[in-house]
């Protein structure tokens, strides 16, 4: 009973190659029977790690189950005559099981699909250098407003420190109250002239940059190591993939693709694309 991978619902006969899900559920979990293998063995609980990041599954938990929503995981399994086969299975859908080369080539061509039209992405970056410029413009003028209130401010803090010390003309209390009300109101510009900046970027370098990375997508991924690829995958589907068994469900692409389609959705006039711009506050 130990040793029989059925129960974890697997059913492998290497005689006739076969290796494959069970169609009923398992009475145990395979990372249960996994350890259990390892203790039978010899090789002890506390020697056997779990590989969440295997190198060999980029796509491992990152591709979803369509049916039951739970992360896919990746294995390999021997097959006759010593072969090892790669796939990725649902540890809950029986039915979910896809070579691991058949899943990759699959996301290569999703990234294939995804590639924007050069024009595409000419228009976007004048789209994006537009809105940039006129917000630059904006927060100049936002700045200047503020700066000239802050000297207003400063003008009125010495002609109240000179009437209290200088004139005499005021009691300490109706002093404190208006010096407290002035520096309210300086505190209150400060933040104001904060929060209403917009940070050093090279806007350009940085669309030069997404521009590399979304038209050569497929060749990166593929050149990349696993911690390079995994931060690929996130930047570019940030909510993961569903796959059905036959193919992904419709992604939700990062916020750059989401640009391209607004561009290229505008047929009649040139669209401003949203959610891109920097955003001041209100």
């Amino acid at each position: 009973m130990l040793k029989n991978p059925i129960y974890a619902g697997r059913i492998q006969m290497d005689d006739w190659g076969i290796d494959a899900q069970a169609d009923f559920e398992p009475l145990i979990e395979p990372s249960l029977f996994n350890r259990v293998q390892a203790v039978l063995t010899g090789i002890g609980t506390t020697q056997v790690r779990y590989h969440r990041n295997h190198p060999d599954f980029p796509l491992r938990r990152f591709v979803r189950c369509a049916a039951c929503e739970r992360p896919l995981t990746g294995s390999w399994s021997s097959g006759k005559r010593g072969r090892r086969y790669a796939y990725y299975r649902c540890p809950s859908c029986s039915r979910m099981s896809i070579a691991k080369v058949r899943l990759e080539s699959l996301f290569l061509e999703l990234l294939d699909q995804l590639q924007p039209k050069p024009e595409y992405l000419q228009a976007l970056r004048e789209s994006v250098l537009e809105i940039w410029r006129k917000r630059q413009t904006e927060v100049e003028e936002f700045k200047e407003i503020r700066q000239k209130r802050k000297v207003l401010i400063e003008e009125r803090k010495q002609r109240l420190i000179e009437a209290f010390v200088y004139q005499q003309a005021l009691d300490p209390d109706t002093y404190r109250r208006e010096m407290d009300r002035i520096r309210e109101e300086e505190v209150l510009t400060d933040v104001e002239l904060h929060e209403n900046r917009l940070d050093e970027l090279d806007v350009e370098g940085v669309l030069a940059f997404a521009e590399h990375v979304v038209l050569n997508a497929r060749r990166l991924w593929s050149e990349y190591d696993l911690k390079r690829r995994r931060e690929l995958q996130k930047v570019l589907f940030p909510s993961g993939l569903h796959f059905d068994g036959e193919g992904f469900g419709t992604p939700v692409t990062c916020l750059f693709f989401k640009s391209l389609e607004a561009e290229s959705g505008a047929e009649s006039q040139m669209v401003s694309p949203t959610g891109f711009e920097p955003v001041l506050p209100a």
